[in-house]
């Protein structure tokens, strides 16, 4: 059921959409009411492509979070610098994740990381699009996010012709 005055709930996924947009991030349009697979040109050679930027870049922000976390208990003179590198990293995949994902203004996501408290409710909000983004699409998610073997496993193979 649609709303035009209040968020619309995708059937494909359940994420609330708001209601000027007509494709969820799942690729579910509500003007057709179907799954559509095809991507915005000239952004993603393929399908798989995608899967993998969003899956890799999402490990990769999950693990730079506890690295930060953990440097709370670490000694400020090594504690401090790897958590300021980390932080650094953690936007910076918090950017390219929320473009794979086509979610609006990556820059103000990136800049959520860099905000004390913040930079959790940023990793959740990112965490449970990535995470619904990548079950939909048949990758399992553990505690760190998808697991290697699922990354690799969609990686280009050599041809061996």
């Amino acid at each position: 059921m649609t709303n035009a005055t209040g968020p619309r709930k995708c059937l494909a996924c359940g994420l609330f959409n708001d209601p000027s947009v007509d494709r969820c991030d799942c690729g579910y349009s509500f003007s057709s009411r179907e799954v559509q697979t095809t991507l915005r040109t000239g952004e993603w050679r393929t399908d798989k492509e995608r899967i993998m930027r969003v899956a890799a870049d999402y490990r990769a922000l999950v693990v730079l979070v506890g690295v930060t976390l953990a440097t709370a208990i670490l000694p400020r003179e090594i504690g401090m610098p790897i958590g300021v590198m980390s932080i650094g990293l953690s936007a910076f995949y918090g950017y390219r994740l929320a473009q794979a994902l086509y979610l609006s203004n990556p820059g103000g996501w990136a800049l959520g990381f860099f905000i004390p408290g913040v930079h959790l409710v940023t990793l959740l909000a990112l965490s449970s699009r990535a995470s619904r983004f990548c079950r939909l699409h048949g990758l399992r998610i553990g505690l760190l996010g998808p697991s290697r073997q699922a990354i690799e496993a969609l990686a280009p193979r050599p041809d061996r012709s």
